[in-house]
């Protein structure tokens, strides 16, 4: 049984010789979840299916069951290209650019003197993000099955579509990741529990950028795409494209490599999180992956020179007081540095 969302029809799109229309015209079509009509039919045909078959194998069943069989490339692609991408920039950028002299101009400097030390080896942080992807590569592929649909499967959308629903996916995945990356840090007990894994690093390196509290990088990373793809109504390949550029950006973002061509398109970039990464600065800069918008609007944002450094060095869960997120109380003021000792923060 097939379980359809059929998130865009095209006009002209079933003649169409070229491989999507060139047609903007678009018709909305709202998703649609499975009823508990639909969802009592398709456990019967599990059953019936493995009464048939003769099978004592569940797995079987559910295979002949769900929309697994039927996935297309462009459904496989949005589960594994992130992931794939995920190891290929982290490799390039944790064992060969370190070599190439060349790149040597645009590493971060971390040899700062109150800059403590990264409290987690990297085999650790290896084996943290290998847990995450298992659980983000079960989600894509829960998503996947249940969006599945023949038709759409294998749409290939108009370029300038697919633009405009990847920029809103930023967007959204912005918008999710920062209130909730806030809410982390303004909560003791979510930060000391969940939060707090992700900051024993306090010198970014690519491998990094994954590693966190596993029900955290479920929550954060892969539910927030995963929302993102629904919200914007995206095609398996369009997903597809938007998981691997959100993966390569943040990684990007924890290489510790001030690239021109990224700090010329973002300007939250490796360096501005380098700032929330240690320091005062975790109090800042929540904003993630892309965009600064949210750290704009709330007063949040925060970039210093070397000769700013922040006074206090630990790495402490930020605290706002009492007042509501969306207070004008829970507003950040200018941060202190070591020159501003004595005054109020």
């Amino acid at each position: 049984m097939l379980l359809s969302t059929a998130p865009f029809v095209y006009a002209g799109e079933q003649t169409s010789s070229l491989p999507y229309s060139l047609s903007l015209n678009t018709t909305f079509h709202m998703p649609k979840f499975p009823s508990p009509v639909a969802i009592r039919s398709c456990l019967e045909s599990l059953l019936l299916s493995s009464k048939a078959s003769g099978s004592t194998n569940p797995c079987d069943s559910l295979l002949n069951a769900t929309a697994l069989y039927q996935l297309t490339r462009y459904e496989i692609a949005s589960i594994v290209a992130p992931v794939a991408a995920y190891w290929l920039y982290c490799v390039f950028l944790h064992y060969v650019a370190p070599v190439l002299p060349f790149l040597d101009r645009y590493r971060l400097p971390t040899n700062q003197p109150r800059r403590p030390k990264n409290r987690v080896s990297v085999g650790e942080v290896v084996r943290a993000v290998i847990i995450q992807h298992t659980l983000q590569m079960v989600l894509a592929t829960i998503l996947a099955v249940v969006t599945h649909d023949p038709v759409e499967a294998n749409r290939i959308e108009h370029p300038a579509v697919m633009t405009l629903k990847v920029v809103a996916g930023m967007v959204v995945i912005d918008t999710w990741e920062y209130w909730l990356h806030r809410w982390m840090h303004t909560n003791p007990w979510l930060y000391r529990n969940f939060h707090s894994v992700h900051h024993r690093i306090t010198e970014n390196f690519s491998f990094a950028a994954l590693y966190n509290h596993p029900l955290e990088g479920l929550v954060l990373d892969s539910l927030g795409g995963a929302v993102a793809s629904l919200v914007t109504f995206m095609s398996p390949l369009t997903s597809a494209v938007f998981f691997t550029v959100a993966t390569l950006k943040t990684v990007d973002d924890h290489s510790g490599y001030r690239w021109p061509w990224v700090e010329a398109i973002f300007a939250n970039n490796a360096q501005y999180h380098d700032v929330h990464h240690w320091g005062k600065g975790i109090k800042y800069n929540f904003d993630q992956p892309f965009f600064i918008i949210w750290d704009n609007l709330c007063g949040t944002r925060w970039t210093f020179d070397d000769k700013d450094l922040p006074e206090d060095a630990s790495n402490q869960a930020a605290t706002f007081g009492k007042s509501s997120l969306f207070s004008s109380d829970a507003r950040q003021r200018t941060p202190k540095t070591s020159d501003d000792k004595g005054k109020d923060d």
